[in-house]
């Protein structure tokens, strides 16, 4: 889930490449096991049954979950202790002198793979993303013409940025994303795909 209030909107779960996104910057920050109990049962795994195998086959070491197509989406944490600050990205709202920015974990960075930046736009702010600019690691993205991946029902536009594979780093990149001119926006989704 990208944020608590997408709760109301539906759910998404994950996918392959989510899931590939997730244990391959986990492994790259030094676990030594991915934990996929949770992918147990038909109400908590994917909704695409192919996707399971490949999750139990690619998710367990680096080379593998970095291997393929992997998707890094910006979500938070939905446990804390008592007292502990609940932080969380989005929803963020962009607007001209207002720029939403997001630090975004890929693991190791891609050396051949295509890869861009989404963001998700819901309802209280401008859904007409052609006012929207990207930049990743302070360098300017160009709109992609990549088909759009699947993603939580709250986002009712997706804009997607190409990147430069080589602008993206090991571990962490900064997408930032502003308006251009006066409109604001209410970014409800933000990631990375690879691959």
């Amino acid at each position: 889930m990208p944020s608590p209030e997408s709760f109301a909107d539906g759910r998404f779960l994950h996918t392959a490449e989510t899931a590939r996104g997730t244990a391959a910057s986990f492994l790259h920050r030094g676990a030594d096991r991915v934990y996929l109990f949770n992918y147990m049962d038909s109400q908590t795994t994917v909704d695409d049954a192919d996707d399971y195998r490949q999750i139990l086959n690619h998710c367990g070491c680096l080379e593998t979950a970095t291997a393929h197509p992997r998707r890094h989406v910006v979500s938070f944490a939905d446990t804390w202790a008592p007292g502990q600050p609940q932080p969380q990205a989005l929803p963020a709202r962009a607007a001209k002198n207002r720029t939403a920015a997001f630090r975004i974990h890929i693991g190791p960075r891609p050396t051949a793979s295509r890869a861009q930046a989404w963001i998700g736009l819901g309802q209280g702010g401008e859904l007409d993303a052609s006012g929207l600019e990207g930049r990743l690691n302070t360098q300017r993205l160009a709109p992609t013409d990549v088909k759009p991946p699947k993603v939580h029902p709250c986002v009712k536009t997706l804009a997607g940025f190409e990147i430069d594979p080589a602008t993206l780093h090991d571990g962490y990149n900064v997408v930032e994303i502003r308006a251009t001119g006066e409109q604001e926006y209410k970014l409800v989704w933000a990631e990375i795909r690879i691959g």
